[in-house]
């Protein structure tokens, strides 16, 4: 005989796995290079790679190209990260839109205007790490290092500042690393042209861009990956729910995602009901909604499963469709 309840908390509990997929918050933070549109190469490329639940947030708007495209930020042009640690900005950017990820790269204007010391820099960033743990004990840093300069239209010790700084920050940011939270260096500076791939010697145009979003990439994308393991976009994660007996109470659903499921039984012969209604995601503005269906057993069952792939992700019906298999193996 089948338990036939183990159907409904199956499809439940796979059902509340999606729809609790967690929205990834990620602040670009820096100055006027951050506020470039490199941010909407690097959302079309994880959009490409199927990783869409992040959430670009910061107190500033772009103008890039796309209607698709997250325009938040936090670059902030002509800034220095020394007035940052001193003035206290980041902690109020924090608390304004409190981030799970940092893109960071911030610095060029200590060297260029500032006339700041690799040290001094360095000592600005252990305030601003610090701020960030403090929001958050899990931040997630993406640590890019400085673009270079044209020697041409920048003072030539500019362009030599910021190799300075580079080789210090390719070993501070690696220092920086604990497991509860993450940093990870990004090597902007290698292979970019500052001349090729700059509008002004300093700041990306769209082949800079381009570049930019590739070094960005595979660190965001597995930063996102990390902070939510069981998000659609990975869905080896989604694993088929055990069986549980027909007059078991299926544990609660512990998610901000609304799931209402309604299982009857009258005899293990009978029909067992499922109604699954508004799973909705934490994704921004995205909800699913899910049919009411009614599983029997037999033929019946086949019969509702097929009617549901069609509205279905295809990591969740390959999940749904082993929850079938298995209850209609023994059912009789």
């Amino acid at each position: 005989m089948v338990k036939l309840g183990a159907l409904a908390f199956g499809l439940l509990t796979i059902v509340a796995q999606v729809s609790a997929q967690q929205t990834v918050k990620v602040m670009p933070f820096g100055a006027s290079i951050v506020s470039r549109c490199w941010r909407a190469n690097l959302q079309t490329k994880l959009r490409n790679d199927k990783v869409t639940n992040f959430d670009f947030v910061g107190s500033q708007t772009g103008s890039c190209a796309g209607a698709s495209i997250d325009q938040d930020h936090e670059g902030h042009p002509g800034s220095l990260a020394t007035d940052y640690a001193k003035n206290g900005n980041l902690t109020v950017w924090l608390n304004a839109n409190p981030p799970d990820v940092i893109l960071m790269l911030l610095g060029t204007n200590d060297v260029l205007i500032g006339k700041k010391s690799t040290g001094d820099v360095l000592k600005a960033y252990d305030v601003l790490i610090d701020q960030m743990r403090a929001k958050n004990p899990k931040m997630y840093l993406i640590f890019s290092n400085l673009l270079p300069l044209d020697p041409k239209r920048w003072p030539q010790s500019g362009a030599d500042g910021i190799v300075n700084l580079n080789a210090a920050i390719k070993q501070y940011a690696p220092s920086k690393n604990t497991r509860a939270s993450p940093v990870v260096f990004v090597d902007n500076f290698t292979g970019f042209d500052a001349v090729a791939d700059t509008t002004d010697g300093e700041h990306p145009n769209d082949s800079g861009n381009e570049k930019m979003a590739t070094k960005f990439f595979a660190a965001t994308r597995d930063a996102i990956k990390a902070i939510a393991p069981d998000s659609p976009e990975n869905p080896q994660a989604l694993a088929p729910a055990q069986a549980q007996g027909q007059n078991e109470t299926p544990p609660m659903v512990t998610s901000t995602a609304r799931v209402t499921a309604q299982a009857q039984s009258n005899s293990p012969a009978a029909a067992t009901s499922i109604v699954l209604m508004t799973a909705q995601t934490q994704a921004k503005g995205s909800a699913t909604s899910v049919a009411t269906t009614t599983a029997t057993q037999g033929s019946q069952q086949t019969s509702s499963a097929t009617s549901l792939r069609a509205a279905w992700p295809l990591n969740v019906w390959r999940g749904v469709s082993a929850v079938f298999r298995g209850s209609r193996q023994s059912v009789l």
